[in-house]
């Protein structure tokens, strides 16, 4: 999966999570209860997340296209791609920092 795809993919998922927290949200209005509450508080976190995901694949951009041409070049030039990625680096400093 090449990263253009990964990031589309990272779209979908949150437009899904979106959707879901959309439909929720409507339950909740309609029969205000303890269910209804804690799956549209389920649902947010779910979107939240995606969303976080999301936010760290556009903040690492140039990441993403560095090991784009990276990739290219290493299955030009071996064969198979690089098993390497900058943008696992990013996230796992980001999460230590």
């Amino acid at each position: 999966m090449t990263d253009r795809d990964l990031m589309l993919e990272r779209i979908q998922n949150a437009m899904q999570a979106l959707d879901r927290a959309h439909e929720a949200g409507s339950e909740l209005r309609n029969d205000v209860n303890a269910k209804n509450l804690e799956a549209f508080q389920a649902q947010m976190r779910g979107l939240c997340g995606e969303l976080e995901t999301l936010k760290n694949a556009l903040e690492n951009q140039a990441l993403y296209g560095q090991d784009e041409m990276i990739n290219l070049f290493s299955e030009l030039f071996s064969g198979k791609p690089t098993p390497y990625r900058h943008v696992a680096e990013a996230r796992f400093k980001k999460q230590a920092g």
